[in-house]
């Protein structure tokens, strides 16, 4: 009579283990990679307008004084 082997293979325990660890150790990096993530440029610079019925051009000029940000456009209409 031949002894029956336990179901679980230990390289099938070895290999599933593994597999856990490095599940948990990618996760740890990108919570901490995350956690030290800077804020960017656009979050970080925040803008005051109030304008009523004006022009683009005037908004964009003000956002240009206040701000590194730079417009180009054409001031021209044309119509087809």
């Amino acid at each position: 009579m031949k002894k029956k082997r336990c179901s679980h293979d230990y390289m099938s325990l070895n290999s599933q283990f593994l597999r856990k660890m490095k599940l948990t150790i990618l996760l740890l990096l990108v919570g901490i990679i995350t956690g030290f993530a800077s804020p960017s440029f656009s979050q970080s610079n925040k803008l005051t307008l109030n304008f009523n019925n004006s022009k683009i051009e005037n908004v964009l000029r003000q956002i240009e004084d206040q701000s590194e940000y730079r417009f180009f456009y054409n001031l021209t209409i044309s119509r087809f």
